[in-house]
C-alpha cells in the first residue's frame, strides 16, 4: 500500500461531476495539477510529458509537449486589465 502511495502516478481520465455525483463529462487526459481559468472556464491539465488546454465543453484547444516527464504543476492568473 505504502509504495502504491509514494510513487510518481499520473491519472489517465480527468472527470467532471456534478454536485450528486452524476459524470458530466471525461476527458481523455489526466495528470498531476489542473487548473481551471475563471475568464473562460477552460481547464490546464498537466500531464505527464505534455501539458493540455480544454475549453468548458471538453473539447481540446491546445497540446503543449516538451515538458519534463517528472511531477509539475499549472497555475492560471488572471489577465489585468489595465485602462488606457
Amino acid at each position: 500500500m505504502r509504495k502504491s502511495l509514494t510513487k510518481p502516478n499520473v491519472l489517465l481520465k480527468t472527470h467532471h461531476y456534478d454536485a450528486s455525483g452524476a459524470l458530466l463529462k471525461e476527458i481523455n487526459a489526466g495528470g498531476h495539477s489542473i487548473a481551471m481559468d475563471p475568464s473562460d472556464r477552460s481547464l490546464w491539465i498537466a500531464g505527464k510529458e505534455n501539458v493540455y488546454h480544454y475549453s468548458s465543453t471538453g473539447a481540446r484547444i491546445a497540446r503543449f509537449g516538451g515538458v519534463s516527464a517528472q511531477q509539475k504543476y499549472v497555475v492560471v492568473l488572471p489577465e489585468i486589465i489595465r485602462p488606457r
